[in-house]
């Protein structure tokens, strides 16, 4: 077991976010949009929102410190690469959702460990026996997020070749570390998502709706376009789970912080899949 957490586990996260940067270019980096103002604002939000809904769950359901720390850690955790396959069924702008993922994803290494500070900060300060380790916050963001990122966009402009012949393979097996991510905290934590699951599902189906609703009405407020309202619905609840699992496992030492992350990943593909797959059938 602690060879599965200390060397197995941030090894798939390392690979996943490795995989990640084997699909940006600097293309994606530049802004898809007439107006920059999209963009920034989207981003902005991305990192200051999600924290934001993730205090008021905690203060409002008075969620025990590890299921609490769960839902902190997954809204400071990134955009999910996953948020542009929805907004791919959903007929949205991709390019805009690209760009917000790989922006978000680098900046993590910063906006990550602040906004876990200032979340728990927020709703945690006064619980015994809990402290935030933001030196390891940081150093997890560093290596298991910007490192692995980094290099994959580097093999991709030196080996583009390569990356060519191999990307579809290494995604797929992505998604098989992800998967695996997930099963092995379900299974590790079975008898602490039994013992809490009316809790968990309530807070993770809050969570989402609440973070559509805050993409939605910032989809509204920034953009009349119905493909860039799309492309910023998706971003907001789809939180990036290996990074939340790298954090709660290797920078605190406890699967159980990641149970949530893990459920909340399941509930979400069973309602933002059907959703997007909506929203692009009328979009249509």
């Amino acid at each position: 077991m602690s060879f599965v957490l200390s060397v197995a586990l941030p090894l798939l996260v390392v690979f996943t976010m490795f995989v990640v940067g084997l699909s940006l270019t600097r293309v994606d980096f530049a802004n898809p949009v007439r107006s920059p103002r999209v963009t920034i604002v989207a981003l902005l939000g991305q990192w200051l929102l999600p924290p934001v809904v993730a205090v008021l769950l905690v203060k409002c359901l008075l969620l025990p410190a590890a299921l609490a720390m769960g839902v902190i850690l997954a809204a400071a955790a990134p955009p999910a690469v996953i948020s542009n396959y929805y907004a791919l069924l959903a007929r949205a702008n991709v390019a805009l959702a690209v760009t917000l993922t790989a922006v978000a994803s680098l900046g993590a290494v910063v906006c990550t460990p602040l906004s876990a500070s200032v979340a728990y900060w927020l709703a945690m300060r006064q619980s015994p026996g809990f402290d935030l380790p933001m030196a390891n916050v940081l150093q997890q963001t560093v290596i298991g997020l910007l490192l692995p990122v980094l290099t994959g966009m580097a093999v991709r402009h030196f080996a583009s070749a390569w990356t060519a012949s191999y990307e579809q393979i290494l995604q797929r097996l992505a998604l098989l570390a992800v998967g695996l991510l997930v099963a092995f905290i379900v299974t590790d934590q079975i008898s602490f998502i039994r013992a809490q699951l009316a809790l968990v599902l309530l807070t993770a189906a809050l969570f989402t709706g609440l973070l559509l609703a805050v993409g939605w009405l910032l989809g509204r407020a920034l953009s009349r376009s119905g493909a860039e309202r799309r492309a910023l619905l998706f971003g907001f609840p789809a939180r990036n789970l290996a990074v939340a699992t790298l954090l709660a496992v290797a920078a605190f030492g406890r699967v159980d912080i990641a149970a949530f992350a893990a459920v909340f990943f399941l509930m979400q593909v069973l309602v933002l899949v059907p959703l997007a797959l909506l929203l692009g059938r009328r979009a249509g």
